[in-house]
């Protein structure tokens, strides 16, 4: 959802849904789609104030979804500890406590394999990811004001003439 409506904040800058929809997804990486309504941006809105608020929106959209790739794309494990109190890592879920009693594996968190740490995993902070989806609506919500803004004509657009 939040592709979607940042395609249609493109076509707002553009003044052309079609036009904003055909080049957002020309960009294949999401960055590349961030940086392009960044620079778009930094010609058509008038104000510096309003060009900066939408710039600091896009940067907050582009740091939650490095977070969403984080949780998307990471190698989770369960970081257990055995008989001799050893702390290693399954990367397949014990289907129940028994399994584990069997094995002589104590759970003690979920990592993420990362090849930066000395052990290889590191450890998932739950908050990291706790209220990332409400956190994206959030963002989404914000977008759908900036929109709100260029049909209402408190966000101006640069047409040619000087500027603010």
């Amino acid at each position: 959802m939040m592709e979607e409506v940042l395609c249609l904040l493109l076509g707002d800058l553009l003044e052309s849904e079609d036009t904003g929809r055909t080049i957002y997804f020309t960009n294949g990486a999401f960055r590349q789609r961030i940086e392009l309504i960044r620079e778009v941006a930094k010609e058509r809105i008038c104000s510096d104030e309003d060009l900066e608020s939408v710039l600091e929106l896009m940067s907050k959209i582009y740091k939650a979804f490095q977070v969403r790739n984080k949780l998307i794309h990471a190698h989770y494990v369960i970081v257990v500890k055995d008989q001799e109190g050893d702390l290693s890592y399954v990367n397949y879920y014990l289907d129940d406590e028994t399994t584990f009693e069997r094995e002589k594996l104590i759970p003690q968190y979920v990592g993420r394999l990362d090849p930066s740490q000395e052990s290889g995993v590191s450890k998932v902070n739950p908050g990291t990811f706790s209220n990332h989806g409400d956190r994206v609506i959030d963002l989404m919500h914000a977008t759908l004001e900036v929109r709100d803004k260029f049909e209402d004509g408190s966000i101006k657009l640069f047409n040619g003439t000087e500027r603010e």
